[in-house]
């Protein structure tokens, strides 16, 4: 009707603009002189197709019949699809079908072998299930009965799926572990992450959906749009770690919100948040793992600032009250004991040397204090001037232990601090502790050129009697 319209519609158009001329103003009349010329000559040639019109038709032609058939086919394949993946009386929503679910078919279909096959499964799932049901896979169900007897709370990760509610400079938005197969697919798609579908690491996007020891915190404003993202994993001893923090609104201050977040969760579980510790496969073999982000203690990383909060609230009570506000702040004794090493490096115990002996009694002899940790609060107490407590401190733990913290790891403390220290101790060890931390250009003892090694490899000789005292 637009190309070839008919001669009573091209008329009735004619009489409006004659009708419309006496009443235009004079720079707009020559216009429609134009028009009604135009029309009057369609209306006397009508019936004749020039062949411009002729070819632009046939394109419009062309393009709506490839528009039909594209449908068609989309409509076809869809059919076919479903088919596919329907199964046992379950229906794969149509929302797969359209924008952005329908990225995840494609990109499951890219992937090979086990990914493929448990991507292919997740988007049956999708239909009936949600996450809180992968527990009964055997892998998923061994791992949880394993921490359950333990002593760990794990209906609490898997019931942390009902939205919190938090407000935020008068907006509310809703916090919670996703439970649907494609929101959980989707994780990277929302922050355009090497998660998202099509991208090299969208196989642990499935992982991440189908294993349950992870699972995804979104952020989700008052419409329901994700906002921010972060994934939280268990490592074998059921401890909780969070990885990178993503959002979209930086008033939100997402940081502080996951690590609320993981620390109540760790009180429900009856567990501790960590930075560390082996995190297995199970229903999926692959597993990309880009680093964990301490579990709830980026709030411990960023106090490394003396003018961050905790660092302030720590320079200002009393030493007494110490224990106590770390307690409180990371939510356990469990949690402050795991990332005790880290902890110690926060600007407040530099400065605060009569916090030696309040951390020497709470933490420097206890087992369940990794070796590291202790052997800084050793070096804290030498600092302060009580020897006597870090030499007991080192006497406390097995040799065999002291000797390999240095080898894997060295020290973080000032080189002379820890050779007076270790010389003050146990001159065996000392020498232990130069052998390992040695420059790979120095072959032995007698190559070594750093003045302050050379003076305490001569303590050692003097002790041993092979020089003069």
């Amino acid at each position: 009707a637009k190309d070839l319209p008919s001669p009573e519609g091209l008329k009735k158009e004619i009489a409006v603009i004659e009708g419309q001329m006496d009443r235009r103003p004079l720079e707009k009349q020559e216009h429609l002189r134009k028009r009604l010329e135009a029309l009057r000559h369609r209306v006397a040639s009508w019936g004749e197709v020039s062949q411009q019109r002729a070819e632009n038709l046939s394109q419009k032609l062309h393009h709506r019949a490839l528009e039909e058939l594209e449908v068609q086919v989309m409509n076809r394949c869809q059919k076919n699809i479903k088919a596919f993946l329907n199964s046992g009386g379950r229906c794969v929503p149509d929302r797969l079908f359209k924008a952005p679910y329908d990225l995840l078919l494609p990109a499951i279909a890219e992937l090979a072998g086990d990914s493929r096959e448990l991507g292919i499964e997740l988007l049956r799932r999708s239909a009936t299930e949600s996450k809180n049901n992968h527990p009964l896979e055997p892998e998923n169900k061994r791992f949880l009965e394993r921490l359950e007897q333990s002593g760990i709370r794990t209906h609490a990760w898997l019931e942390a799926t009902e939205p919190q509610k938090v407000e935020i400079k008068g907006a509310e938005y809703s916090l919670s572990f996703a439970t649907d197969a494609l929101e959980l697919l989707l994780m990277g798609y929302h922050f355009d992450t090497c998660l998202s579908p099509n991208s090299f690491n969208f196989f642990s996007a499935i992982s991440n959906s189908i294993d349950v020891n992870k699972q995804v915190l979104y952020c989700k404003n008052q419409e329901g749009a994700v906002i921010g993202r972060c994934l939280f994993a268990l490592n074998n001893a059921g401890q909780i770690l969070t990885f990178n923090r993503y959002c979209h609104n930086s008033d939100l201050q997402f940081d502080a919100v996951v690590d609320n977040f993981a620390i109540r969760l760790a009180g429900s579980m009856k567990t501790c948040l960590s930075s560390k510790g082996p995190i297995s496969p199970l229903v999926a073999r692959k597993w990309y793992n880009d680093g964990a982000i301490c579990g709830g203690l980026q709030l411990i990383s960023s106090t490394r600032r003396r003018d961050s909060v905790l660092n302030r609230k720590l320079f200002a009570i009393p030493k007494n009250q110490i224990v106590a506000e770390l307690i409180e702040t990371l939510g356990s004794r469990s949690t402050v004991v795991t990332n005790l090493a880290m902890i110690l490096e926060q600007p407040v115990f530099a400065k605060r040397l009569e916090l030696a002996e309040i951390m020497a009694d709470e933490f420097g002899f206890s087992e369940d204090v990794e070796t590291n940790a202790r052997f800084r609060i050793a070096m804290f107490c030498f600092r302060a001037h009580k020897t006597d407590a870090a030499l007991a401190i080192l006497q406390s733990i097995p040799e065999q232990r002291l000797i390999k913290r240095m080898r894997t790891s060295g020290a973080s403390w000032d080189e002379k601090e820890v050779l007076d220290l270790l010389l003050e101790f146990d001159f065996r060890i000392a020498r232990k502790y130069l052998r390992n931390t040695r420059a790979a250009s120095v072959r032995s003892e007698r190559h070594e050129t750093c003045p302050l090694r050379i003076n305490a490899i001569a303590q050692i000789y003097r002790k041993l009697g092979k020089l003069p005292a």
